[in-house]
């Protein structure tokens, strides 16, 4: 894929407009990750939708589809005994982090409780 210099070698010079505005899936995507998803959702300011033992679910509508994330911690420390932080892209018809997370298994909210966690 080919992408504007910019986004690999000046991330930091990247707008939240021209984040919300690219038509293109992909390319928003590296966009999203080069300009850091956390400092996306604080400085876009995505709506916070539910929180809950499984996460924190956020939205922010953009110009060609949605943006949703349920941002995730893992627990599984590491190395240095931190817990590192995931977001998980979900559906725009996601109500709740749990049913986010839970999509992301291929279950129903319902369905989704784990009782070990590795």
């Amino acid at each position: 894929m080919t992408v504007d210099p910019k986004i690999i070698l000046a991330p930091e010079t990247l707008t939240v407009e021209e984040i919300i505005t690219h038509y293109n899936l992909e390319i928003r995507r590296v966009m999203l990750e080069r300009y850091g998803i956390e400092k996306f959702i604080q400085v876009s300011g995505a709506e916070h939708i539910n929180e809950d033992e499984y996460g924190v679910l956020y939205r922010m509508p953009m110009k060609y589809d949605p943006f949703n994330m349920v941002r995730v911690l893992n627990r599984t420390p590491e190395v240095d005994g931190t817990f590192r932080t995931y977001f998980i892209a979900v559906p725009p018809n996601t109500k709740t982090a749990r049913e986010g997370v839970a999509w992301s298994f291929q279950m129903e909210s319902d369905d989704y409780n784990p009782t070990v966690e590795t």
